[in-house]
């Protein structure tokens, strides 16, 4: 077992598009437990969202004398809507992850009116509670924690390669050998921030 974690995240400063889901909202994807694929109604349906400015833009016609508008950024991953383009699930699976639901998605565009079919919504199944609160910094976010500075204690990992966090089930969190494929594989948006490990 690697002795190295990463918390996987996104970019928030280049940040102009998000996911939002619009079918299946019922069925909790952060829960680290397995869905029933027979309650959901397949393939999901998500909608792609531009950042106010963008989107205003998208639908103005821009004088030729100014300036060229900001293009949208469509991330490789999206945490909060749980979803990932097929190519960065398929790197997960081909390095080895076993515990996930990957269900098919349609995401529409609407501003831009286009229709993204390379992208999937994913279910980790594992919740982990493994934070090494006394080494931590975090605040309070209703009956969880979001984490300023995170550190795990690996003996309470349980030998999961990628899982979420029982003390913030927002968190991501991969092994070493899990984070360097998603890191070679250069994908948009995805950040890899390295956590302190207790033992």
């Amino acid at each position: 077992m690697s002795g190295k974690f990463y918390r996987m995240g996104v970019n928030l400063v280049n940040m102009n598009t998000r996911i939002g889901k619009i079918s299946n909202i019922w069925h909790s994807l952060t829960s680290g437990q397995p869905i029933d694929e027979d309650a959901l109604s397949l393939p999901y349906r998500c909608t792609m969202l531009l950042d106010e400015e963008l989107a205003d833009a998208s639908v103005s016609k821009e004088d030729d004398n100014e300036q060229e508008p900001e293009q949208p950024l469509f991330y490789s991953f999206y945490p909060s809507a749980c979803v990932m383009k097929n190519e960065m699930v398929e790197t997960l699976l081909g390095a080895g992850v076993d515990n996930l639901q990957v269900f098919p998605a349609i995401v529409d565009c609407n501003a831009t009116n286009t229709t993204f079919n390379d992208y999937s919504v994913v279910n980790i199944i594992g919740l982990v509670a493994c934070a090494a609160l006394n080494r931590s910094q975090s605040s309070s976010l209703a009956d969880l924690r979001f984490f300023h500075r995170l550190a795990l204690d690996e003996r309470k990992t349980g030998g999961l390669r990628l899982f979420r966090l029982a003390e913030s089930q927002l968190d991501i969190i991969a092994d070493e050998s899990i984070a360097m494929k998603l890191r070679d594989g250069a994908f948009i948006g995805l950040e890899l921030e390295e956590l302190e490990t207790a033992r």
